[in-house]
Formats: C-alpha cells, sequence, structure tokens
C-alpha cells in the first residue's frame, strides 16, 4: 500500500515488514556486539543510517519534475473508421511539445507526467525524475556503504568469536544466528547494490 501527499507528487510507501527483521537486530546489535570491534564502528553504522534517512526524505519530497499537459482526441480526416488516438502534450509558454524531447512519461502510479522520467521507486515510493535522480544515486550509494559495513562487521564479530572460543565455523554460525542473519542479508544487499548503483552512475552523470 501506498498514500499519496502533495497533491499525488509525493508517494509515501509502507515498507515495514520488509525492514522490519534487518532492522530489529541492527537495534539490537550494533549498540553492543559491534562494540567487540571497535567503540567507533556502532557510531559510523549509526550515523550512516541518519544520513540515509534523512536522503530518504530528499527523495520522497522532491518533486520529481512534473510537467503540464494537454489532453485530447485526434481524429484521422482520411479515414473515418480510424480509432480515436488519446494524444497528450506538453505545455510550456503556450507552446505544445511532444513527450519524448523532454524524455517524459506518465507515471501510473502518481497520475502525472514526470521529466527525464526513469522509474518509480518501490523502496521509497517516490517516482524518480530529473530534480530527484542525483538523491536516488545517492541513496544507493549511502545504503552500499551501510551493506559493506554490516556484512564486514558481522563477518568479524563471527571471527573474532570463532578464533576466542576456539570454534569451527559450524559452531561458530549454530552460536550466532543473529549475526549471520543480518551478515548475509548485509553482502546479499551489497551485491543488489553494487548493481543499481552501476547501472544508475552513468545516467546521473548525464543528467
Amino acid at each position: 500500500m501506498r498514500r499519496p501527499c502533495c497533491g499525488g507528487t509525493c508517494l509515501v510507501a509502507h515498507t515495514g515488514w520488509d525492514n522490519l527483521t534487518p532492522v530489529t537486530l541492527c537495534m539490537l546489535l550494533i549498540p553492543f556486539s559491534f562494540q567487540a570491534i571497535s567503540p567507533i564502528v556502532p557510531v559510523v553504522m549509526i550515523a550512516i543510517v541518519v544520513f540515509t534517512l534523512v536522503d530518504l526524505l530528499l527523495i520522497m519530497f522532491t518533486e520529481p519534475g512534473i510537467l503540464p499537459t494537454i489532453t485530447y482526441e485526434e481524429y484521422d480526416e482520411q479515414d473515418s473508421t480510424a480509432p480515436v488516438r488519446i494524444v497528450s502534450r506538453i505545455v510550456l509558454d503556450g507552446r505544445e511539445y511532444e513527450l519524448r524531447e523532454f524524455r517524459a512519461k506518465f507515471s501510473r502510479y502518481t497520475g502525472n507526467c514526470i521529466e527525464s522520467f526513469d522509474h518509480f521507486c518501490g523502496w521509497t515510493g517516490a517516482v524518480i525524475g530529473k530534480r530527484n535522480y542525483r538523491y536516488f544515486v545517492l541513496f544507493l550509494g549511502l545504503c552500499l556503504l551501510l551493506s559493506i559495513g554490516l556484512a564486514g562487521s558481522c563477518t568479524a564479530l563471527l571471527v573474532i568469536k570463532a578464533e576466542r572460543n576456539h570454534l569451527t565455523v559450524f559452531k561458530t554460525i549454530e552460536e550466532s544466528i543473529p549475526e549471520t542473519v543480518l551478515g548475509s542479508y548485509g553482502y546479499l544487499m551489497l551485491f543488489s547494490l553494487f548493481g543499481l548503483l552501476y547501472v544508475s552512475l552513468p545516467f546521473s552523470a548525464a543528467s
């Protein structure tokens, strides 16, 4: 479910259940377990989370590039049996433009015409267009840093525990289920985010 606001400009996504497990584990582990690596680790992780949330709000509430349009029916004067075409054009300063001139598309989620339309982001609950695309790329980068820190810290915790207690790999995993689950989530997000960032960076530079 997504709740529209700002007259359809923004959509606030309800993704709490998708993130409930990793967020809960982070809240339990970061203040305590991660101090076994270094006291600075929880501080760095929390700082990245704060910056990520701020950037997320910027994406959600930045107008993505809505263009004024006009829609009308177009008839074929030479063929009366031809179906009526519904034509939409951008109107700026009294002049009409084709949508492709602005790389614009209509978002079926908001009903608005977005300049340099890229996609609808389910993570942020917002349409990504010309004016918030760089915030989206920054969001991917911050999430990538967070996943690297998460995966690396959990791996370090497992290694430290195995060496201190002289445990085998399987015994360490068995006695460290939260760290294992959170670390696996971190590695999964790391590879997914790296792919998204690799694809998104060239478009960000071009815009």
